[in-house]
Parts: C-alpha cells; sequence; structure tokens
C-alpha cells in the first residue's frame, strides 16, 4: 500500500474508468481499472473490468476498497490490486422497477448518490427514477428499500410518513449519514 497521505484516489465519470492518482510520483495518475471510452459491465481485474455509468463513489477508511455507484449496479474495487467486482444489480437493467434483493437479483434503476455507513458495513443509496432510498449490506450483498413507494413521482410531491407505503421523494440524487450513524 505505502503511506496513505501520500495517496488519492480519482473516480473519472464519462470516461468509465477509475484512475489512482499517486501524489508521490509527481502527480503520475494511473488507470485502476476499466476502459477509457468503452462502457460496459464487465468484473474483472484491471483493464479487463468495464464500468457503464460512473455516479459515485467512497474508498473505506483502511484505504483498501473503493465502492462505486455504477447506473444500476454497485461496484467494488480493490485499490491495489484493481479487482472489480459486482455487490449488487445488473447491468443493462435501466427502466426496470427496483426490486429488493440479493446481490444481482436486485434491481436498482438510475441510481445517482451514496453514503457509507460509518462502520462501512452498508450503503445507503439514493435511487431518482425509483423515488427510494435503499439500503445494502456489503456483507450479505442483500438490498432492501428503506423509504419511497417505487412510485414515479410525476408532480414532483414530498410526502412525508414510515417506509415503504406512504413517503414519496422528489428524485433524490443524495443520501448522507451522519458520523456517528444515527441519521
Amino acid at each position: 500500500g505505502g503511506d496513505a497521505s501520500s495517496r488519492r484516489h480519482l473516480l473519472a465519470n464519462g470516461g468509465a474508468v477509475v484512475h489512482r492518482h499517486l501524489l508521490a510520483k509527481a502527480g503520475e495518475v494511473k488507470v485502476l481499472a476499466g476502459v477509457y471510452d468503452t462502457p460496459g459491465c464487465t468484473d474483472g481485474l484491471g483493464t479487463n473490468a468495464m464500468f457503464n455509468a460512473l455516479r459515485s463513489s467512497a474508498i473505506t477508511s483502511d484505504d483498501q476498497k473503493i465502492y462505486i455507484l455504477d447506473q444500476t449496479t454497485v461496484r467494488q474495487v480493490h485499490l491495489w490490486t484493481g479487482m472489480v467486482t459486482t455487490l449488487a444489480g445488473k447491468c443493462d437493467t435501466v427502466g426496470e422497477a427496483s426490486t429488493d434483493g440479493i446481490g444481482t437479483n436486485a434491481r436498482l434503476d438510475q441510481m445517482y448518490g451514496f453514503a457509507l455507513s460509518p462502520d462501512e458495513g452498508t450503503i445507503y443509496i439514493a435511487g431518482s427514477a425509483s423515488q427510494e432510498i435503499r439500503e445494502l449490506d456489503i456483507q450479505s450483498q442483500s438490498v432492501t428499500t428503506l423509504a419511497g413507494s417505487g412510485t414515479t413521482n410525476v408532480g414532483n410531491e414530498v410526502t412525508e410518513g414510515t417506509g415503504t407505503n406512504v413517503p414519496m421523494f422528489a428524485m433524490p440524487y443524495t443520501v448522507s449519514v451522519s458520523p456517528d450513524g444515527q441519521y
């Protein structure tokens, strides 16, 4: 790994690659995973992996992994090997109804923003197309809906309530978690 203070990791959105920027080497930038301008959804090592539409990313505190929201999937990249694996969702399912499930059996539609929990065991996902806030348990790869009806919100109404029966969001793009994980 090296000294964590000398490294920065960049998500190159739109180019379908994840870059590793090594500040200790005079700003050297290297492709960690993916192929520039070649979208896809292939898991694999380094440039054998492909990304579709990179949206958001978060790096673990031990500087070992980066979690990436890739339009309809959540991907994990090991920062020192470049190994890419899909944790949840399935590629090329834009427009399919979001459904809870395990791993690639879950459906995530047009996910844009997410937050990694303080204990780094859960990813909270904002789904703008599905009007939902989803939860991914990283260990089990289980995706569940925390809030939102999953109904298209034509009038951009926002309603209050509990769970999945009442609340409506107006195209949520981001979600945050407090440092203590309570909110």
